[in-house]
């Protein structure tokens, strides 16, 4: 969602346009272009180094520091959601088809850590927002989709914890489904643990 944005009611128009629905519900994670950087965030400076360094963010306060840029994008989906959704690292949302057959995506924010000119490993998914599938009923069907912004390739190696490895082997074990984005890119491919034969659907938009 660039900024000036496009309004709720604009989108809603292009969407009944473009797929013929009358109806739907809204999963959105944010991405690097949906951080206002016409402001100045000292701290947050400060916060993204540590963070860094260590692959992990130390408590709520700096959490809050790090999402400061990302209000708008909030705002904007509390808009389209018509609830208020406070910023976050990470979050679910459940949509069910029947007492027997559930939609659980998981949704990440792969752009806390973003700035003007990222790099690649310069980003993390802190370990604490992980979310994990429970699996309560266990005739369920349900079908866990993980949603973020930023490909893997983005994720930090460096510092005791390897946040891109910690990431990419609890998705993979947690979904059946992949979704991000961001490189302009399509790729589409089944993964499969050789081990466990568990196989998880990767969609990669352009």
């Amino acid at each position: 969602v660039p900024f000036p944005r496009m309004s709720t009611k604009l989108l809603e128009e292009e969407i009944k346009k473009e797929t013929q629905l009358e109806s739907w519900d809204y999963v959105i994670v944010p991405g690097n272009h949906d951080l206002d950087f016409s402001k100045q965030y000292d701290f947050r400076d400060i916060v993204l180094e540590k963070c860094l360094s260590t692959n992990k963010i130390d408590n709520e306060a700096h959490a809050n520091e790090l999402l400061k840029p990302q209000s708008k994008f909030w705002d904007f989906y509390s808009e389209l959601s018509n609830d208020r959704i406070d910023p976050k690292i990470s979050f679910k949302k459940t949509i069910a088809f029947n007492d027997n057959s559930h939609l659980e995506f998981h949704c990440y924010n792969t752009a806390l850590l973003s700035i003007v000119n990222e790099k690649p490993q310069s980003l993390i998914v802190p370990e604490a927002s992980f979310i994990d599938y429970d699996d309560e009923h266990p005739g369920q069907q349900d079908i866990v989709i993980s949603v973020f912004h930023h490909k893997l390739s983005w994720l930090s190696t460096n510092g005791k914890v390897n946040n891109q490895r910690a990431f990419s082997d609890h998705i993979e074990k947690s979904s059946q489904i992949i979704m991000c984005g961001h490189e302009h890119q399509r790729d589409s491919k089944m993964l499969m643990d050789v081990v466990n034969k568990d196989r998880v659907l990767y969609l990669e938009s352009d």
